[in-house]
């Protein structure tokens, strides 16, 4: 109903926000190792997996005392915002760094119908423009049936900007993973605002807290079983060549997580309860 309608904004953007948790947590490992595996040793990247696991709790920890001068809506728009911004800045480096146009990696639509390649992924055509600059050339090896392309990387590997190049891109995918984790953890202390609004709405005596809680759930927890079938297909739909694979963890990694954070953009704005209404719920 209307009078609920703080709960239902809540419910979608929870649903978003498991699915984001869910993709992020399953698919983190896989998307560092073939997008900078290759120019990160095998510690760099063991400390980086880490500390994903380690960093949302020391995030928790600072955002605690935050939410005692802020309210918890603008602190989890803040998040949210942050997450576009680590997104954009990584496609925008990868963009650089392959000297094309940024737009043309959101768009490349155009582009994709001049490059010869086979398997093209719906969901990587986002990334399809990154083609041009990657690759090399085609080699027919055996009896004709089995061709390798040769991709080149970002960057050349000889020159001086793999290192840190790498070292950013990886940095993007962990911050976005913690910021995506902090958001999961913020959920119960908004589920208690909710509860203390029906309260009030419908007077109730008694909090309904299980209802509640159990309501979220019924609507939330299905994304966590479709965010791994939603990476595995696309996945699956790739052709066998690393240049397929590569476009489709590129834009798995990148451009999924900054879609799904504008559409839960979209529905925290429609979130109301907060400032002098919350105030007067508690009261």
């Amino acid at each position: 109903t209307l009078r609920h309608r703080n709960l239902w904004s809540f419910i979608l953007m929870g649903l978003l926000q498991q699915f984001a948790c869910t993709f992020t947590t399953n698919f983190f490992s896989m998307f560092l190792t073939l997008l900078v595996g290759r120019y990160l040793n095998p510690a760099a990247q063991s400390g980086i997996l880490y500390a994903s696991f380690i960093l949302p709790h020391f995030g928790t920890m600072l955002i605690t005392p935050i939410l005692r001068r802020v309210s918890k809506k603008s602190v989890v728009m803040a998040i949210f915002m942050a997450r576009v911004a680590v997104c954009i800045v990584g496609m925008y480096l990868v963009s650089l760094s392959l000297n094309i146009p940024f737009l043309s990696v959101l768009r490349g639509v155009q582009e994709a119908d001049e490059v010869p390649y086979e398997g093209r992924v719906p969901l990587a055509e986002s990334a399809v423009a990154l083609v041009k600059g990657m690759i090399g050339n085609h080699t027919t090896i055996g009896d004709g049936h089995a061709e390798v392309i040769h991709v080149q990387s970002i960057v050349s590997p000889d020159s001086g900007q793999v290192s840190w190049l790498a070292w950013v891109i990886a940095l993007s995918l962990l911050i976005n993973r913690v910021l995506t984790e902090n958001v999961c953890r913020l959920e119960p202390l908004l589920i208690t605002d909710l509860i203390d609004e029906d309260c009030v709405i419908n007077d109730r005596k008694v909090p309904m807290s299980s209802m509640i809680f159990g309501s979220v759930a019924l609507f939330t927890k299905p994304a966590q079983s479709l965010a791994p079938i939603f990476g595995m297909y696309f996945l699956s739909r790739t052709s066998h060549s690393d240049l397929s694979l590569w476009l489709c963890v590129l834009s798995l990694s990148f451009a999924v997580p900054l879609f799904v954070t504008l559409f839960e953009i979209l529905t925290w704005t429609q979130y109301k309860l907060t400032g002098k209404y919350l105030k007067q719920i508690k009261m």
